[in-house]
């Protein structure tokens, strides 16, 4: 491991860990436990675990353009702040991407925030997951507690 000293003159952000490797070099394994540390810092792991996340009110958890073959797993609680809007609440695109969750993970989408009765019209809900542009990848094994509207796209 790197010292927060070390990865902040590499320019990383707060809220990731990375497995050793040189500052130019792809990362083997990346733990991210912010949604902006997971948007910033994607491309450089072939291997990424959200350590609960919790995602700001309207911002998207961003894992779009992942290098082919990268491995993403769903570690702890993920959960999303509230707001009116339409989302979506993860997105993700890549070639051979594998999407699992971690024993004993969940995430929490804490849909009734938004559910009032009136379906697409109502509140403005976001939809759950666009997987546009996965592909070639699966998802499998993951724990989704009540999402807002639409589960995948």
């Amino acid at each position: 491991m790197h010292s927060i000293a070390s990865l902040l003159a590499y320019g990383l952000v707060a809220g990731a860990t990375f497995a050793s490797a040189s500052p130019i070099e792809a990362r083997d394994s990346c733990t991210f436990t912010t949604a902006a540390a997971a948007k910033a810092g994607k491309a450089k792991c072939s291997t990424i675990t959200l350590n609960n996340i919790e995602v700001p009110a309207g911002t998207t958890l961003d894992l779009t353009g992942l290098t082919s073959g990268t491995k993403v797993i769903f570690e702890g609680t993920t959960t999303f702040q509230y707001e009116e809007w339409a989302g979506p609440l993860i997105s993700m695109s890549g070639e051979h991407i594998t999407v699992t969750g971690a024993s004993g993970h969940l995430i929490n989408c804490d849909g009734a925030r938004w559910w009032d009765g009136k379906g697409t019209s109502g509140k403005k809900k976001p939809k759950f997951f666009y997987a546009h542009g996965l592909d070639s990848s699966s998802i499998t094994g993951l724990n989704i507690k009540n999402t807002p509207l639409m589960a995948f796209s």
